[in-house]
């Protein structure tokens, strides 16, 4: 989880975690991010789907559950990280290709 916080610019405080789990290796859419960032995940990869809550705009209550109330989402990003070689692919959900996350040690 580190390293996918890393990826994103360091700031956990900054990010909200929607989902994340391990990806196995012919998965579609690590083969597509490997090959639009010409980078090969060797090691166990995980997918990490995040993104930021726009902290200016005051959430919504869900209209099928009075209990629940709606975020905004901004800036989602999607991440593959092998934390053994700790590389990683990223790309924005307004994005069509994936490139190389920097992971600074």
């Amino acid at each position: 989880m580190a390293l996918a916080y890393r990826a994103l610019g360091g700031n956990r405080n900054a990010w909200f975690l929607l989902s994340f789990h391990r990806v196995l290796a012919g998965d579609a859419e690590l083969q597509q991010a490997q090959v639009d960032a010409s980078k090969v995940l060797p090691g166990i990869v995980y997918r990490f789907d995040m993104c930021r809550i726009d902290s200016q705009t005051p959430t919504q209550p869900s209209p099928n559950d009075f209990r629940r109330r709606l975020l905004k989402i901004q800036d989602r990003q999607f991440t593959f990280i092998d934390p053994m070689h700790r590389t990683g692919l990223t790309r924005r959900s307004t994005q069509s290709l994936w490139g190389r996350a920097t992971i600074d040690v």
